[in-house]
């Protein structure tokens, strides 16, 4: 791990807003008071890569608070695959003996939960819950994946933008103001279009009143924003039916 980063002590797992739905979902209060193994709260600024593609995966990660982007070398580079929000996970490749998939790193301040892989595997010999949970969140981020790839194949390039801005802010009341920290060409990169290109579809929502956007904070009309995400979808499915 690089970048500015604090070892926080040990993260308040029984009052965490996140645990009901991370790898301790299946633990009562109780069982997170006596945690067989410690887990460390990382404050971390942005910038700080927390994972490195190709190197030992001896630990494993909960992002509590803020956001992380996963990227993979290329040919060309690298490039940006996943991003992560608060209770997503990623460096559990250490359970099966591989090495980081990924690289990670914090696009703004965040908070982070760090585990031992090591003292992990013991638990989850241990403890079916843990290895159960652990198993659903990774097969959510599968199927997340999975949805942004049939999302890069089959829809417009417009469609693609609302269907990311929906998925961002989905979590968040309609209308709120919520930190989008990623620069344009990164966003443009995961779209898989020009950064130009993503600009004039930016300006058109713009100024059509679906969104609001400055300084690394994007406010949505989330229902106008799903209506050309959904419309367009359903449009293309029907004409499927018909050929």
């Amino acid at each position: 791990m690089s970048g500015l980063l604090t070892d926080q002590g040990l993260a308040p797992c029984t009052t965490c807003p996140i645990h009901r739905w991370s790898i301790f979902s299946g633990l009562n209060d109780a069982d997170l008071e006596q945690l067989p193994m410690a887990v460390h709260d990382l404050a971390v600024s942005e910038g700080a890569v927390l994972s490195v593609e190709g190197l030992p995966s001896d630990k494993a990660f909960v992002v509590r608070q803020g956001a992380v982007k996963l990227e993979r070398a290329g040919p060309d580079g690298h490039h940006l695959v996943q991003l992560l929000r608060s209770g997503d996970i990623w460096g559990f490749e250490g359970l099966d003996q591989l090495p980081y998939r990924h690289t990670a790193t914090a696009l703004e301040a965040a908070r982070i939960c760090c585990l031992e892989v090591e003292a992990l595997q013991h638990w989850c010999e241990r403890d079916a819950r843990v290895r159960q949970a652990i198993r659903r969140r990774l097969q959510q981020a599968h199927q997340e994946t999975e949805d942004h790839l049939l999302l890069l194949l089959s829809s417009s390039a417009e469609v693609r933008v609302a269907g990311f801005l929906s998925r961002w802010c989905r979590d968040y009341p309609d209308g709120q103001k919520i930190s989008l920290p990623l620069s344009r060409q990164e966003m443009a990169n995961y779209l898989g279009m020009s950064k130009e290109h993503l600009s004039r579809i930016m300006a058109k929502l713009k100024r059509d009143g679906v969104v609001r956007e400055r300084h690394g904070w994007i406010q949505v009309n989330y229902q106008r924003v799903r209506a050309i995400y959904s419309g367009v979808l359903q449009a293309t499915d029907a004409e499927k039916d018909s050929s």
